[in-house]
């Protein structure tokens, strides 16, 4: 399927991911490649190997009980010395390994049998959490959309877990639901910075806000423990992390598009030239400092 008219679609994982855009469209997951401490260079190796990782698949696995969609969850299996088959136990065999692609290759998530318990702990968290199950049952689930940047002639594309209802009174409400290690403030917000959530924020709100046309939009995290007691936590970024967010993919649209007209990616230029940073600076001056009296 070719994507050539803004808009709102029913698309498969796989076929949103391998973007169906015939010259090629920007999301958030790929606008932080574009994006200091990145380079372009890392952009275009994330296109041409998406990672996988057991991370990944178990997110993938809670969001497919959660919001009822998404591949099979198979037990991954292993191979005894006697070439019985077995549920894996871990991640480290050869045949665990290659069963868990296998699985993928098939459209299933693959999860070890010790992992199933944990999924259905957290989803029973969650729908027993009155907001963040309102929230992530409320709409249609993992819809992607597609729509063309007036200022830079790019694509930019996302996928909602849940594109809610427009209510009556036109104020949207667009959840995205994180497994985390930790959902307070500090931490979160360290999750923000390390994975690019503003960029996922601020382009979940202006997709909404230009194929809807409206002018309320505000994005949540629903954010979960991965681990007992499984918290759940409705976090909204503030108006400040969306105007960074917006700010900073403006960038990487512009990054995007001049090196796709140039074909020049490039990585980092020679040599990179270094200087201590201000805390070190202080440190050192303190350090000096207090020799000095003690002499």
């Amino acid at each position: 399927m070719n994507i050539d008219q803004p808009g709102i679609y029913d698309l498969g994982e796989e076929a949103y991911h391998a973007d169906p855009v015939e010259h090629g469209s920007l999301s958030a997951s790929s606008a932080k490649y574009l994006l200091p401490p990145h380079v372009p260079a890392d952009y275009l190796w994330y296109r041409q190997n998406r990672p996988t990782s057991r991370a990944f698949d178990f997110g993938h696995a809670v969001h497919s009980v959660i919001l009822g969609v998404g591949g099979e969850l198979v037990t991954v299996m292993k191979a005894t010395r006697d070439k019985t088959l077995v549920p894996a136990d871990g991640w480290t065999t050869v045949s665990a390994q290659k069963h868990a692609e296998e699985i993928r290759a098939e459209g299933g998530v693959p999860v070890l049998e010790s992992d199933r318990a944990v999924v259905d702990a957290m989803a029973e968290k969650v729908r027993e959490h009155p907001v963040a199950h309102a929230l992530l049952t409320s709409g249609e689930p993992e819809r992607s959309a597609f729509w063309c940047d007036p200022d830079t002639g790019v694509w930019r594309r996302c996928r909602y877990d849940v594109l809610p209802d427009v209510p009556e009174d036109g104020r949207l409400i667009i959840p995205d639901y994180k497994t985390t290690s930790s959902v307070a403030p500090d931490a979160f917000n360290r999750k923000v910075i390390d994975f690019g959530y503003d960029l996922q924020a601020a382009n979940y709100i202006d997709t909404a806000a230009a194929l809807l046309g409206l002018d309320d939009v505000r994005f949540v995290f629903v954010a979960q423990l991965n681990k007992p007691p499984f918290h759940v936590a409705v976090i909204e970024p503030s108006a400040r992390w969306i105007t960074i967010g917006r700010e900073r993919f403006a960038l990487a649209l512009r990054t995007y598009k001049r090196c796709r007209e140039t074909g020049d990616w490039p990585a980092y230029p020679d040599p990179i030239a270094i200087a201590p940073p201000a805390w070190v600076d202080y440190a050192h001056d303190d350090l000096m400092a207090a020799t000095r009296e003690e002499s």
